[in-house]
């Protein structure tokens, strides 16, 4: 008499907002201003997530993700021209997708 078969009316992708507290240990100011260029806010990258555990630098999870807004800086000199500096990125995700980045194989030798 009723219907039992549930049907997808549609899906909703947002973005997703990641925001990360920074803290660049033992830096120059030199090292501090190339870090800002490296975080060019108008380039897509890849903001790999923990899925793995932190120390593994092969994890291959990853958002298509660019730089929403840095934060204030917070400078403590160490000493001898280093310095402590912390800051706070927010991370602007272009869907709500992960993504998983396939290991590339190559057979060289043809075989």
């Amino acid at each position: 008499m009723f219907g039992v078969n549930k049907t997808l009316l549609g899906t909703t992708v947002e973005n997703k907002s990641i925001t990360m507290n920074l803290c660049l240990y033992d830096v120059t100011m030199a090292q501090y201003e190339e870090f800002l260029v490296w975080l060019n806010p108008q380039i897509l990258g890849r903001l790999y997530i923990g899925i793995k555990p932190a120390t593994d630098y092969k994890n291959s999870w990853f958002y298509k993700a660019k730089i929403g807004s840095i934060g204030d800086s917070t400078v403590n000199y160490l000493g001898q021209d280093r310095y402590i500096i912390e800051l706070k990125v927010v991370f602007e995700t272009q869907d709500n997708y992960v993504y998983h980045e396939e290991p590339v194989v190559s057979n060289i030798d043809g075989e």
